[in-house]
C-alpha cells in the first residue's frame, strides 16, 4: 500500500486491525491492514473505500478453498534439473504442489475445496497425512522422507478490493488483492502493480493535474489482470478444463499462447489473444460433448 502524501503529526498507524472471517476448520481467519488515524479526508476515504478486509471482498464464491502445507527433508526427486521443477498434481476437488526449496528442502501443500476438509472433521495435520497418503504418486517420493515443520492451515485467501485507488492512497500487490496459490500469479500481480505504481506516481509528482487519469488508468489495467487471472483459476478448479489442459492440443500454437499467460503476460497482445479465446472454447466444446480430450477421473490410481 502507498500512501501518497505524509500527513506528518496529523497521522499514526494503528495496526493490524483485524476482521475474522470464517474458515473451517479453524476457529477464525483474518486478513490484517494498517489503517492510518488521520484528521479529515485520509481517514474517511479509508472508512469507505479501503474495504478489503471485509467478507464481502472475497474475489469469487467459487473459490472458496482451504490449505494445508508444510516442509519436508528427504523427498525422492528426479536426477538433475528435473528434480529442481514444481509439480501440480491435480485430484477430483483438489490439487497437490511438490516444490523444491534447497537441495533438502521441499515444500508439499494442497489445496482443497472448504467444505471437503469441513467433512472430513479432522484436525490439519491429520487431514494432511491422509491426503497424501492417498495419492500413490505423492507417497512414493515420500517413502524416506519426514516433516520438519508443523502443517500450516489457511482458509478463504482468494479475495479482491472493489478498489485500488482513491484520496492519496494506491494499492499493489497483495494490497489490492490475491485470486490464488495455483501458477503463482500472485508473484507476477505484485511485480507488474508495483512496476507500474512506481512509473504511475513518478508522472502523477511530476504532473499532479494528471492524477485522476493516471489513477484511473492503473485502476482500469489491473483490474483487467486480475479478472484474466481470476477467469483462468475459476476454470483450473473445472474437470473440462483440467482434461483440455492435460491433453494439449498442437495446432494454432495454443499451448505457447496459454504459457505465456500462465507464465505471467498480459492478453493485451493480439495472438494471445484470440489463441487464448479458442483454448476457452474449447473448453466450452470439452464439456458440452466432451469431444476436445479424453475423460479423466482425476482420482488417484
Amino acid at each position: 500500500m502507498f500512501i501518497l502524501k505524509d500527513l506528518h503529526s496529523s497521522m499514526r498507524f494503528s495496526g493490524p486491525r483485524q476482521a475474522d472471517i470464517p474458515a473451517p476448520g479453524l476457529t477464525r481467519h483474518q486478513f490484517s491492514c494498517f489503517f492510518p488515524q488521520a484528521k479529515g479526508g485520509l481517514a474517511d476515504a479509508f472508512q469507505t473505500s479501503f474495504d478489503c478486509i471485509t467478507p464481502e471482498c472475497v474475489a469469487s464464491k467459487p473459490l472458496r478453498k482451504f490449505s494445508l502445507f508444510a516442509h519436508f527433508e528427504g523427498v525422492e526427486r528426479e536426477a538433475g534439473i528435473e528434480g529442481t521443477l514444481t509439480q501440480m498434481i491435480r485430484g477430483k476437488d483438489r490439487w497437490i504442489w511438490i516444490i523444491p526449496i534447497t537441495a533438502k528442502k521441499t515444500s508439499i501443500g494442497v489445496v482443497l475445496d472448504a467444505q471437503t476438509f469441513k467433512k472430513m472433521k479432522l484436525e490439519p495435520a491429520e487431514a494432511f497425512d491422509q491426503i497424501l497418503q492417498e495419492n500413490p504418486e505423492v507417497t512414493k517420493q515420500l517413502l524416506r522422507a519426514h516433516r520438519v515443520t508443523e502443517v500450516h492451515a489457511t482458509g478463504d485467501f482468494s479475495f479482491r478490493n472493489k478498489r485500488f485507488t482513491g484520496a492519496r492512497w494506491v494499492l499493489a500487490g497483495d494490497a489490492a488483492g490475491f485470486i490464488d496459490p495455483v501458477w503463482s500469479s500472485g508473484v507476477f500481480i505484485a511485480i507488474l502493480s508495483g512496476e507500474n505504481v512506481a512509473d504511475m506516481l513518478d508522472r502523477v509528482l511530476r504532473q499532479p493535474e494528471r492524477r485522476a487519469a493516471e489513477f484511473a488508468r492503473y485502476e482500469r489495467r489491473l483490474g483487467r489482470v486480475m479478472d484474466l487471472y481470476l477467469k483462468l483459476v475459476t476454470a483450473w478448479y473445472t474437470q473440462e478444463f483440467a482434461e483440455v489442459f492435460f491433453h494439449p492440443q498442437k495446432f494454432l500454437q495454443l499451448v505457447p499462447a496459454v504459457n505465456s499467460v500462465l507464465a505471467g503476460t498480459e492478453e493485451r497482445l493480439p495472438e494471445v489473444r484470440w489463441r487464448l479465446w479458442i483454448f476457452y472454447l474449447l473448453v466450452f466444446l470439452q464439456k458440452r460433448f466432451a469431444m476436445i480430450a479424453p475423460r479423466m477421473s482425476l482420482q488417484p490410481k
